[in-house]
């Protein structure tokens, strides 16, 4: 995937152009997503459609900026939610559902749904009880992977022409400061990792917007030693799950980038159930068959670099 396809894909990063709201609703006006029983055989069918009409008479920067718009408003409803639950009240969504995907539904549901959903945690949760809301939940995975689909196939060229060559430079300037850092950080103590392990929470879903705001207070020395020590306990992890496979016959049920998520996000969790993971890969297993993880506690040290002005890396970097 190219790199402004990393950052579309991140609903935690910041817009890459003027975002088109009224664009996104008349798209979705149009797509009229989801329909009443959508049927998992033909989600992929569905996406693909919608993919194919979201470029019906509009332009690559046009075709973004509603991504982008969907994407903002994805930000707000996460923002509220995490006030909600700061407030004592966070909304009620049924079991196995995710509170996310209220706000898509709200979305999709149109702009006054949205708008009224995002006004108080009771409208929420009321929209989350609704029959409609539980016999939509696969079809908006499918509105999210849309979005994505529908620029599978675009340029990275036509792409980084929507970035602009500011944007671009401060990418560039950003990747190197990385690498800088990179080879003189050292990795971060193990103690003072779980620490600052068990501040991010990455266990409570509702935290998760904020994990890389409070990984960025390491500053960037920091955060590459942080990133330095997730990727050893990470390797150390993923060494004992192949030996226990190939020791047991068993297998956890997870291809490649899903098993990098599920291995991060047994970091993400803390460091008693790293251990208990190493300890015991049939529960890792178990957790896998279940899909009891998320995506990916990884992205928490991107989301940190991005938060973290351009100006203090330089600054650091000339101290150092």
């Amino acid at each position: 995937m190219s790199p402004t396809l990393e950052r579309l894909k991140d609903d935690a990063e910041p817009p890459l152009t003027t975002p088109d709201e009224p664009g996104l609703w008349a798209f979705l006006r149009e797509v009229a997503w989801p329909d009443p029983s959508p049927e998992i055989d033909g989600l992929m069918e569905r996406v693909e459609a919608g993919a194919t009409l979201l470029w019906t008479g509009r332009e690559l920067e046009r075709v973004i900026a509603i991504w982008d718009a969907y994407r903002v408003l994805t930000q707000r409803f996460r923002a509220a939610r995490l006030a909600w639950s700061a407030e004592g009240t966070p909304i009620a969504v049924p079991p196995g559902t995710y509170p996310l995907q209220v706000g898509t539904y709200a979305i999709v549901r149109g702009e006054e749904t949205f708008a009224r959903v995002l006004a108080s945690a009771a409208a929420a949760s009321a929209l989350a009880s609704e029959p409609g809301f539980l016999a939509h939940c696969a079809a908006l995975l499918g509105l999210d992977d849309l979005f994505r689909r529908a620029l599978d196939d675009v340029d990275e060229q036509a792409l980084e022409r929507v970035l602009g060559d500011d944007a671009k430079a401060e990418r560039e300037a950003r990747e190197a400061a990385w690498r800088a850092f990179a080879e003189r950080s050292g990795t971060l103590d193990e103690a003072q990792f779980w620490e600052v392990v068990a501040a991010l929470d990455w266990a409570d879903e509702e935290n998760e917007a904020m994990t890389g705001v409070v990984l960025a207070s390491l500053g960037p020395t920091g955060v590459v030693a942080f990133s330095s020590r997730r990727l050893l306990l990470a390797a150390t992890l993923e060494e004992r799950l192949l030996s226990w496979e190939a020791e047991t016959g068993e297998r956890i049920e997870a291809g490649d980038d899903s098993f990098r998520d599920l291995i991060n996000h047994l970091i993400g969790l803390g460091r008693e159930a790293y251990e208990h993971a190493l300890a015991d890969p049939t529960s890792v297993a178990a957790r896998a068959r279940a899909h009891d993880y998320r995506e990916s506690f990884a992205y928490v040290e991107q989301w940190a670099w991005e938060e973290i002005p351009l100006e203090d890396m330089q600054e650091a970097s000339a101290v150092s």
